[in-house]
């Protein structure tokens, strides 16, 4: 009976064994699969944290272009906002000179006419030299009448650069059209 017993219990062990082996390796297995889809999700972190890296340095990347662009906007128009109020200055100062030069034209044309009308009054000049006066006075009033004629041209060229001045000077609105960096 022992040799019976043996027998079964060895059967038994056998296929305890068989159970057991078969165990171990579906759960070799498993746990094989296991590795490789940590792996894999090793490798697909890894690669998501170097893709996050990238995005950033293009990021970066592309703000640190988009700025340098904007300082060089910016300093254009500041380039441009002096040079016209340095023209402005000069402009300013020229026509103060003009101004004084009228002025100080007028006074001598305004004494001269005072002039002119105590010597008509006095009775003893002559008609000659009234007649010379009338016609050297007649070609004053025409000099004057082209140097105003001129003067209100040049008022008009004026005019017309500072119009030209303030379309061409940027405003926000024309800034919102200017071309704008893309990120690469």
């Amino acid at each position: 009976m022992f040799g019976l017993t043996d027998k079964i219990l060895s059967y038994v062990a056998g296929a305890a064994c068989l159970v057991l082996a078969i165990a171990l390796f579906f759960t070799h297995g498993a746990l094989n699969k296991a590795e490789r889809r940590a792996d894999k999700a090793e490798v697909a972190l890894a690669t998501e944290k170097t893709g996050r890296a990238e995005d950033r340095t293009k990021v970066s990347e592309a703000s640190a272009k988009a700025m340098d662009a904007l300082r060089s906007q910016q300093s254009q128009i500041a380039t441009k906002y002096q040079g016209a109020l340095n023209e402005a200055r000069k402009q300013a100062d020229f026509h103060r000179r003009d101004a004084a030069a009228a002025r100080a034209e007028s006074d001598g044309m305004r004494e001269q006419t005072l002039f002119a009308a105590r010597q008509l009054a006095d009775a003893a000049t002559p008609a000659s030299a009234i007649r010379e006066y009338a016609i050297a006075a007649n070609e004053l009033l025409d000099q004057c009448s082209r140097r105003y004629q001129s003067v209100a041209q040049a008022a008009d060229g004026h005019s017309s650069d500072v119009k030209t001045l303030i379309s061409a000077w940027p405003s926000v609105a024309s800034m919102a059209d200017l071309p704008t960096p893309k990120p690469e």
